[in-house]
This record gives structure tokens, sequence and C-alpha cells, in this order.
């Protein structure tokens, strides 16, 4: 945690550069404000705290400092305001560009760093509703959109078809046993989209960003992929499924479609479930 002389010497530093002691201060105020979350007391309590902390830290007689940090507050303020215009502005610029796109268009959004492309379904005040190929549909701010992907094309599921994509992915989620009597009943149909599903799900988990792990033994294990407990049991749910399946529909016809599927990976994890 930086301390007050360290938050000073920051800010009362002529070389330091605003973005500097901007983040300076905001280090400091964030410190603050987890201590009082800590304490159960006001995060504003723990905000006004900080600056009184870093006034405190003054030599009482020094006027001058006093006033040289009253200066450097109203600079950092003013690095904000002027910080939140040139964002509000981008956003309307944005937000211009995605109201001049059709629904379906290719586009490529950017989260957490990450570049992916999607196609775009409705633009809204604001934020934008977006679709993965696999019939994912998320709603992102304004300021996720990074452009139009030239000469890409993504496909917008039916509606239908993007039911039961999410009865699929339902088999991993709290209602697990509910969206396995739902499938089940609907049978044969639900193959495609159980397959599909399935090599979504793979290709999410073979996707995966890699990281360091958390925890003690983070530096000692190294990189690893940080795969979505989610993906890993849907996975498994989906292939226990599509072998329950053989048990209530001509299981030639399971086999068939496994060995088909374009996806090897997908076919291959099919095929050695069936014969296991």
């Amino acid at each position: 945690m930086m301390d007050e002389k360290d938050c000073l010497n920051t800010l009362l530093d002529d070389s330091s550069r605003i973005e500097e002691k901007a983040e300076a201060l905001a280090e400091f105020i964030r410190a603050h404000e987890a201590l009082a979350r800590n304490m159960h007391i006001s995060v504003v309590h723990g905000r006004s705290r900080a600056f009184q902390a870093l006034y405190e830290a003054l030599s009482k007689d020094d006027e001058q400092a006093r006033s040289k940090l009253d200066g450097v507050f109203e600079s950092v303020a003013e690095y904000y305001r002027r910080r939140e215009e040139e964002r509000r502005g981008r956003a309307k610029d944005l937000a211009r560009a995605l109201r001049q796109l059709q629904a379906g268009t290719a586009i490529v959004v950017e989260h957490h760093g990450r570049k992916e492309t999607v196609a775009l379904v409705q633009m809204n005040r604001t934020r934008f509703i977006f679709e993965y190929p696999d019939g994912r549909r998320f709603s992102a701010p304004v300021e996720a959109f990074v452009e139009a992907a030239e000469g890409e094309k993504v496909e917008l599921l039916t509606d239908a078809e993007r039911e039961n994509r999410e009865l699929a992915r339902a088999l991993a989620g709290r209602y697990s046993a509910q969206a396995r009597a739902e499938i089940l009943d609907r049978g044969a149909a639900m193959l495609d989209a159980l397959l599909d599903e399935l090599a979504a799900t793979m290709k999410r988990i073979n996707d995966a960003p890699v990281g360091l792990s958390r925890g003690v033994l983070g530096s000692t294990v190294g990189p690893v992929k940080s795969i979505s407990p989610h993906d890993q049991a849907l996975v498994k749910q989906i292939t226990a499924v599509v072998c329950e399946l053989t048990r209530r529909t001509p299981a030639d016809r399971v086999v068939r479609k496994a060995r088909n599927y374009p996806n090897h990976e997908v076919s291959q994890q099919i095929l050695d479930a069936l014969s296991g």
C-alpha cells in the first residue's frame, strides 16, 4: 500500500507528468476505500480520509506546500474531466458508426484485451447487442466496438437454432436436470445443436487465454490455461446426453452423425464415448 509520503513525493514533484500524479492519487484513494470497506464504514469516508491524510503529512506551517497540493488536486480533477469528455466524444462516434451498420454485420469487439469477430444484432442508446457464431448473445458498451470486420461474415442463428443451443448450454447450469429431460424428449432433433455446441465449447477451451495460476504455487506451476469450469462440465454433459440419445433413437443414426461431423475432435469425442 502506498503511504502518504510516497504519494506526496509524486504529487509535489514538478518533473512528474499529470498522468503519473493522477495514477498515484487514484492508487492512494483506492487503498483507503478498500480499508474503509474492510472496516465496514462508508467508502466516501475512506476517500475523505485519504485526502485528510495527505494534508496531515505536510508540515503544519508549510503553507506553500499546502497551496501547491491544492493546485495539484485541481489539475488532476481537470485531467479526469478532459479524459471523460474525450471518452464521451469517442463513445458518440462509435455509437454513430454502429447505427450505420445493418443487423448481422460482422464486427470486431474487444474485451479484456482480446479481439473477437461477432455479428451485430442491435444498437441501443449507449450499448449494443452482439452474437457469437454459437448463438450466445451479449450486451456491451459502445467502447467495446473496434471496427467492422471487412470481408468476414458471421451468420446469425435462427430463433429455433439459438433456442436449441441455449438448451444445450443449460446442461452445465443450475437447471441441468430440466435441460437434460427436455433434450431427451426432443430426441434426434437436438443432435445437430448438441454437436455444434460441443464444437463451440471445445474451441473455447482450446482458445482459452494462458496466464499464471493464482495462489501460493502460481510461480512454480508456470503458465496455465484459464479454462472455464462451465465449459469443462459442458463437454462431459453433452457427450453423456448424446450417448443417452442412442438408447432413445436409432443408434446408427447417432454414429453416422458423429462420424460425418466436420470437426474431427468432436467426432472422435463422441465415437470414443459410444465405444467405451
